[in-house]
């Protein structure tokens, strides 16, 4: 079984999730599901077979591809098509624009003022520019010495359990923008 960290390894007959630290996160007792019918080899196709063990880029949604392909026309509109590949990239400069987004978008507003397109899109062209200039060798690593966030939420994850323990008997009203 081929273990990629973060997605759904599909090989053969069958596929399995992994975590982001490469484990199984439902542990060893669990049985593992039937493959997609992609995945399942025809004899009538060889194609298949080679196929079947490739990157699945039909995994990613046409919708988010569409958005994020707006923003990237946006972007190329005004700085110019790949400009990245050429001229580099800081990781800040992009974590800062997806968090401004990704801000926008939780705050209630869908579409980019400035251009009209929608912040979802914006956010995926933000990803998709570091994964591609990352690919490329074109990123500026200013990303700041690691905090010891990962050792931080290991330690609050359990209190978000005793913390909801702690009111189990109420029953509070949560107010989302449709009230």
């Amino acid at each position: 079984m081929a273990k990629i960290s973060g997605l759904t390894a599909i090989c053969g007959e069958t596929h399995v999730a992994w975590n982001s630290h490469g484990h199984d996160p439902a542990g060893d007792t669990r049985e593992e599901a039937p493959a997609t019918p992609a995945a399942v080899d025809k004899e009538s196709n060889p194609k298949e077979a080679c196929g079947s063990v490739k990157v699945p880029l039909s995994y990613f949604p046409v919708t988010a591809i569409a958005q994020g392909s707006m923003a990237l026309l946006a972007g190329a509109c005004k700085y110019g098509r790949n400009n990245w590949r050429v001229k580099g990239v800081r990781v800040s400069t992009y974590y800062d624009a997806l968090l401004r987004h990704m801000t926008a978008y939780w705050e209630g507003e869908e579409l980019d003022p400035e251009d009209g397109v929608s912040h979802l899109g914006h956010a995926l062209a933000c990803l998709a520019i570091l994964a591609d200039a990352e690919a490329c060798g074109k990123v500026t690593d200013d990303r700041p010495c690691v905090s010891g966030w990962s050792e931080l939420k290991a330690t609050l994850t359990p209190d978000v359990t005793r913390i909801r323990s702690l009111y189990s008997d109420r029953n509070p009203q949560h107010y989302t923008r449709e009230q």
